[in-house]
């Protein structure tokens, strides 16, 4: 259930819900809950470049805070813009309200 849990949040555009991951994976959600708090802690603890954060009511994968430098590095050589929304997945630009 967890790898499952993990790839749904993968590949998913929006933050998934404990609801409909629990109905999607059939499982309780407690369960999922469970298993979303350990996938946390683990990728809280490990040296990676992402993190799985509650956003709302729903859990994402965001990059890190401290990754933002490189991570800018990229976009600025690509030949196009990001969404706003884009952005602020990945922590890009400030959360202003233009």
């Amino acid at each position: 259930m967890r790898k499952n849990i993990e790839a749904l949040i993968f590949v998913s555009e929006s933050p998934l819900k404990i609801d409909r991951i629990a109905e999607i994976v059939e499982a309780k959600k407690g369960e999922v809950k469970k298993c979303l708090e350990a996938l946390q802690a683990e990728y809280l603890g490990a040296d990676r470049g992402i993190i799985l954060e509650e956003v709302g009511e729903g859990f994402q994968f965001r990059s890190r805070p401290e990754c933002s430098e490189v991570i800018q590095q990229l976009v600025k050589n690509r030949p196009f813009r990001f969404s706003r929304a884009a952005l602020r997945r990945w922590r890009l630009s400030p959360t202003d309200s233009r």
